[in-house]
């Protein structure tokens, strides 16, 4: 039988069993996308690794703790040049408790940890309210989508660093990040788009499901474990 869950966080609401999420919802912004910044790239979707021929002739799990995932979320309108160019400095650098707050991001995201000033104990820490040091999702190339990291730690990162980008930057009328230091203008956008979510340790099969101000979760095959204690 599909499962759904579902969780509150700041204007979404998942709730167990039956889902309705809600949201307060405001007026689309219609402007097209302005041209990206020409100097920010995004950091390449890393490969996924294969199991060997004979792992996969037999049916093996994949290795433990490996989540992936595949999908996107489109963004409408498209992120403006200055959006992209920060979203991909966030989305790309390490979300460790920078002394410059959880909005923080680095002029050079992948040398970073070659700075000697770094402080090991915050390097180590996420930024406060961040799910974790890594976001698991990026921005398209084209600022056109959110698309997520092919491997992730869990699926609840999955769904927590959505929640986050939405509500502190994208998808509400006064996101969270609006105004603060280092931030650019930021617009409301509207997201739709789906992703399936398959960890290799449990077995388990997720859909997540972005659309309409709403954000649900579905289980879609349940864990090993929970088939055989069944």
């Amino acid at each position: 039988m599909t499962a759904l869950w579902a969780l509150r966080v700041g204007d979404l609401v998942l709730s167990t069993g039956t889902t309705t999420l809600v949201s307060d919802r405001a007026p689309v912004d219609d402007r097209r996308p302005g041209p990206r910044a020409r100097d920010a790239r995004s950091m390449p979707i890393p490969k996924r690794s294969s199991r060997s021929q004979a792992a996969r002739a037999a049916g093996a799990p994949d290795p433990p703790g490996r989540v992936r995932v595949t999908g996107r979320v489109d963004v409408q309108p498209g992120l403006d040049g200055d959006e992209f160019a920060y979203l991909s400095a966030f989305c790309e650098s390490r979300r460790w408790d920078r002394a410059g707050g959880p909005y923080a991001v680095p002029s050079n995201p992948l040398a970073e940890c070659l700075d000697v000033t770094v402080v090991v104990d915050a390097f180590v820490r996420p930024a406060v309210g961040q799910p974790s040091l890594t976001c698991a999702w990026l921005p398209a190339e084209s600022g056109l989508a959110l698309v997520p990291r092919a491997v992730v730690a869990s699926a609840d990162e999955v769904v927590a660093w959505l929640v986050y980008l939405r509500s502190h930057f994208l998808g509400t009328p006064s996101p969270a990040a609006a105004g603060r230091p280092g931030v650019p203008r930021l617009h409301r956008h509207e997201l739709t788009g789906a992703v399936a979510i398959a960890d290799g340790d449990s077995g388990s099969l997720d859909a997540l499901l972005v659309g309409d101000g709403k954000l649900t979760r579905v289980r879609l095959h349940p864990p090993v474990t929970d088939r055989r204690s069944a």
